[in-house]
């Protein structure tokens, strides 16, 4: 239910913001706003995550020696909301956040 509710908020913010209307949301301004919106970004957001086991073992730099190629990078954090911090995962498997930076490592995460 989370998705279809967003999905039609993002349409009726298309048809005031595109259309000037609520009721335009059924028509090109709402469609192309749950398109670019919800469809696509949706799609970038599934590949860029999904594409972390691939791409962050050959780019980026590894900030703990773990064993294996897993890499860190910036823009790919940035792009996939944290996924990007992959020798973090790595090295700390069960940490709460891949983003930790120093701190200390105890059983239940990083503090």
């Amino acid at each position: 239910m989370p998705p279809v509710l967003l999905a039609l908020i993002v349409m009726a913010l298309g048809g005031v913001v595109n259309g000037g209307s609520i009721t335009m949301m059924f028509t090109t301004a709402g469609f192309s706003s749950l398109f670019i919106g919800f469809f696509l970004s949706t799609v970038i957001l599934y590949h860029g995550t999904f594409s972390i086991n691939s791409i962050m073992h050959k780019f980026g730099n590894q900030r703990y020696q773990t064993g294996d190629e897993s890499k860190n990078s910036v823009w790919l954090a940035l792009l996939t909301m944290g996924e990007g911090w992959h020798n973090n995962h790595h090295y700390y498997e069960v940490a709460s956040r891949q983003g930790f930076s120093g701190g200390r490592l105890t059983s239940h995460g990083i503090f």
